[in-house]
């Protein structure tokens, strides 16, 4: 049997639930839930100004490992005039040996080859689909150094890039860094070295010391004679452990004895 004053209750918590439910009513008729469900305008624009430093980034990483690999392909030699073999491919092939004398480039000038690649080759990723939705209001010229390492290549990017939209200017002035385990000095040493025989003894290819370098680094090294001269062959170096997304490393360079 209930009493008056638990009636009393009952009767007050309805009245209460019935006024929320009214309340509730009139804030869903004027939108005040819809409001509350969208974003404000400057945090859509803050969260696309973070993208541009997202892509701007991968496309530094993305460009950095197309010129490790091209510069594997070419013997170290991007840009610069060097002696080359034409392979019919698109990518001639630098010299190591040449007429006795070393074409090859140092480690500092490959590092610096790639550098300049990058150089030239970065402000092409303000062309992205996302960047491309903001005004660029103002870029540097991009400063890259690049270090190469027995086991690893770096590279460390320096490109301030202003960019606005909708009234709003976003700066950005950061270093964007990218690491890759390519044995690359590994290879160019090996190289080296191979040329370095070559020019002491142009008649003799030193296969003992080409073996002990393929048993202890696990690579595969081929001596191709072109059109079957073998004044004019090229050495190609294949680095299974050097393989990024699936694709194996590649090192090569030309030798011309007469």
């Amino acid at each position: 049997m209930f009493k008056k004053g638990q009636v009393s209750i009952s009767v007050v918590i309805g009245v209460v639930l019935l006024i929320l439910i009214g309340m509730l009513v009139v804030l869903y008729q004027q939108g005040y839930f819809s409001r509350l469900s969208e974003v404000p305008k400057s945090t859509v624009l803050k969260g696309q100004a973070e993208d541009v430093k997202v892509v701007l980034g991968q496309c530094f990483k993305d460009k950095f490992l197309q010129a490790v690999y091209m510069v594997g392909l070419t013997g170290g030699h991007l840009a610069t005039p060097n002696p080359r073999l034409n392979l019919a491919r698109g990518l001639d092939v630098g010299y190591g040996y040449f007429l006795g004398g070393n074409e090859l480039p140092n480690r500092e000038e490959v590092e610096l080859e790639i550098s300049d690649f990058l150089n030239f080759a970065v402000p092409d990723c303000l062309n992205s689909i996302e960047i491309k939705e903001f005004t660029i209001v103002n870029s540097s010229v991009p400063s890259t150094r690049v270090n190469i390492y027995d086991n690893k290549v770096e590279a460390k990017l320096s490109y301030n890039l202003v960019v606005s939209k909708e009234g709003v200017k976003y700066t950005y002035d950061n270093i964007y860094d990218s690491s890759y385990d390519i044995r690359l000095g590994r290879l160019h040493k090996f190289a080296l070295d191979i040329t370095n025989k070559e020019i002491d003894d142009p008649d003799f290819i030193p296969f003992d010391f080409i073996e002990n370098f393929i048993d202890e680094n696990g690579v595969l090294v081929d001596i191709i004679d072109i059109d079957g001269n073998t004044d004019l062959n090229v050495y190609v170096i294949y680095d299974e452990k050097s393989n990024i997304n699936g694709v194996p490393y590649v090192f090569e360079f030309a030798n011309k004895f007469s």
